[in-house]
């Protein structure tokens, strides 16, 4: 699976492919992250609005921080962990 991480000004778009259920088939997931003004706290456009993001592109857990110049390194370290997380419960 490819994954394609870009920034373009103060935010980062992901987009990777994410198998359903069963394995068998693929939907591609593009994903939108931003620092506010003034924080350091990874945020995710998600359901209409910005949520915070944590370790491993999570909704739980530790909140990711970065600054606005790490924060395309953020994001794609936390995807591969998201990933390697991910393939321990792969069959």
């Amino acid at each position: 699976m490819s994954a394609h991480c870009r920034q373009e000004g103060n935010v980062v778009r992901l987009a990777y492919d994410e198998f359903t259920f069963g394995g068998y088939d693929r939907q591609r997931v593009t994903r939108e992250f931003m620092i506010p003004t003034g924080s350091r706290y990874v945020m995710e456009w998600r359901d209409g609005q910005y949520k915070q993001v944590c370790a491993r592109l999570g909704v739980s857990g530790s909140p990711l921080t970065a600054s606005r110049e790490t924060l395309i390194d953020v994001i794609r370290c936390e995807y591969n962990a998201m990933r390697r997380d991910q393939r321990k419960y792969e069959f």
